[in-house]
């Protein structure tokens, strides 16, 4: 991701949700190596933000199930402890 885009991404949804309204917002986290360490914290930044629902999605590494299945094993724990937090 390019320099400065996640500032804007976080600057739109506090804008969006100064606005009021009916309309829910909803954020999906893509799950890799790279960040499942900042699982919670990630969660934890929408939820004050004011993001009304996340899902948690695994990263896909490979058309076969097997491959993306094997790819995230080790990490499986490790969300649960964080998610359950």
């Amino acid at each position: 991701m390019p320099n400065g885009v996640f500032s804007t991404v976080i600057k739109n949804i506090k804008e969006f949700k100064s606005l009021g309204g009916k309309c829910s917002l909803g954020i999906v986290l893509i799950i890799d190596k790279k960040n499942i360490s900042h699982l919670y914290d990630m969660a934890k930044m929408y939820y004050d933000l004011g993001v009304n629902s996340i899902k948690i999605s695994p990263c896909i590494v490979s058309n076969e199930a097997k491959i993306t299945n094997e790819y995230h094993e080790d990490m499986y724990d490790n969300a649960k402890v964080q998610i359950q937090g």
